[in-house]
């Protein structure tokens, strides 16, 4: 009998590749024109798992995610994260995500120590590093 690697999976201080599609309903992907690749470490908020870790705790590479985000939540969503979105989605209508795990390893130390930095940079938590004037 042959023993078969589990996949990994994503936690904590793993360093997390996603592609993102967004649309006005699970099934219309029609606000991103393409999908839109993301890439953070995980679990580095200062206020905990943002809504949007916590629907990838614990999925492996290629897992799909479907994320529902009311009018009003885009920003607490994400929360520490920075969308990847080239322009913001209407953040007054429901906004649909689909999320596909592309890449699942351990984050180095000094791309834990990066994340970690630019996020404190910034008082509102969002990951922006301070950039989008709200600090």
């Amino acid at each position: 009998m042959q023993k078969t690697a589990a996949l990994p999976t994503v936690g904590n201080l793993k360093k997390i590749t996603l592609t993102i599609e967004a649309g006005t309903s699970a099934n219309k992907m029609d606000i991103t024109a393409r999908p839109q690749s993301m890439t953070f470490v995980y679990g580095l908020g200062t206020t905990g798992l943002s809504p949007f870790e916590y629907a990838l705790a614990d999925k492996s590479t290629g897992d799909v995610v479907l994320v529902s985000i009311r009018p009003g939540e885009l920003a607490r969503t994400f929360g520490h994260l920075q969308p990847p979105f080239a322009t913001k989605p209407d953040d007054t209508a429901e906004v649909h995500l689909r999320v596909r795990v592309d890449k699942i390893i351990p984050a180095e130390g000094r791309e834990i120590i990066s994340a970690m930095a630019a996020a404190a940079e910034c008082g509102c938590d969002c990951g922006c590093g301070g950039k989008h004037g709200v600090c």
